[in-house]
């Protein structure tokens, strides 16, 4: 048998994923949000990432709470996040709205809890796929979002849309595709 023939020749061959090293529909940024208190994933998909996008979110994240409560935001520095010399509207806004923007260590982004959900994004909802369009991959990101925060990884429980649910441990969650999840 030579190589690169599979031993099955009438077996069709796997479709290939198409290259990414051209990107011309731009990328897309996802705006994230981790509320430890109720083990909730938020996130918004914007075309740019910029300040008054990070502030935008901000605004969206304050709602979700009372405004007598305080909340702290755990940012990279990234500059968006960041309060600069010549732009202070993060640290006005904050200041007037009851939020401490905390940021981590240069190079130490592992001690903000929401990277580890960002690792679960890419496994569980991107890994291994090929979306034909922006929309596309924009709703596997909220299905995971919906679905795959709303219990720990150790029993979950997928709801989706035709209101199939399935539960398993994890092992079984690994085992399975990123499409087999979402049914």
């Amino acid at each position: 048998m030579r190589a690169g023939r599979h031993k099955d020749p009438d077996r069709e061959p796997r479709p290939r994923r198409r290259a990414t090293y051209t990107r011309p529909h731009g990328v897309r940024h996802l705006f994230a949000a981790y509320d430890l208190t109720k083990n909730q994933l938020y996130g918004h998909i914007k075309k740019t990432k910029n300040r008054s996008k990070f502030l935008e979110f901000c605004r969206y994240l304050r709602s979700l709470h009372p405004l007598d409560m305080r909340i702290t935001i755990v940012c990279d520095n990234y500059s968006p996040h960041l309060t600069t010399k010549r732009c202070q509207r993060v640290a006005t806004w904050a200041a007037a709205n009851n939020v401490e923007i905390a940021y981590t260590p240069t190079n130490s982004s592992w001690l903000n809890r929401i990277e580890a959900q960002f690792t679960a994004l890419r496994y569980f909802a991107l890994g291994g796929t090929d979306h034909a369009s922006h929309k596309d991959q924009g709703s596997m990101i909220r299905r995971y979002i919906i679905c795959g925060t709303s219990t720990p990884l150790s029993a979950y429980t997928t709801m989706c849309a035709g209101g199939y649910s399935r539960t398993g441990s994890v092992a079984d969650l690994v085992t399975q595709g990123p499409l087999d999840r979402f049914g």
